[in-house]
């Protein structure tokens, strides 16, 4: 574990190697610098969420990609993050959450497989059962989020 002081200058001065290494911050604690073998930077922030200590997994978030933001920029979105994980929450645990509620169109996929496994005529006799094509604007949203305006 390569522990340095991240600034922009040291930032270009990590190199891609063969395989992905982290970089982390000496000042801010689970801040870091991951560096692909593809040359691509990206700024992370681990944590242990909870109070379980060393028994709860880690769970690593990413911030931006480096060339996007500044060092400092990252570090206090890290800051955030962290205050976050300290009050009880888990901002990595929240994001898989909500990558499990199913958009509208699987919504609809599984409706329609399920009135069909019932037997429902109505349902049976559409042309195609399945959504109809001026739905596909919003058919990839997902179900209980609040931005449905656009």
């Amino acid at each position: 574990m390569a522990i340095a002081r991240l600034s922009k200058r040291t930032i270009d001065s990590f190199k891609p190697g063969p395989r992905p290494y982290i970089i982390y911050d000496e000042d801010l604690t689970g801040f870091g610098l991951r560096v692909m073998p593809s040359g691509t930077k990206t700024w992370i922030v681990e944590y242990r969420p909870g109070a379980g200590g060393r028994k709860v997994s880690k769970r690593r978030m990413k911030i931006d990609v480096a060339t996007k933001i500044t060092p400092e920029t990252a570090r206090s979105r890290a800051k955030e993050i962290l205050a976050r994980v300290h009050l009880g929450e888990d901002p990595a645990g929240a994001r898989a959450a909500s990558r499990e509620i199913p958009t509208v169109a699987e919504f609809a996929k599984q409706f329609l497989e399920e009135a069909r496994r019932l037997r429902r005529r109505a349902l049976n006799q559409t042309p195609s059962g399945s959504m109809p094509a001026t739905s596909a604007d919003w058919s990839s949203r997902r179900l209980g989020r609040s931005n449905w305006t656009r």
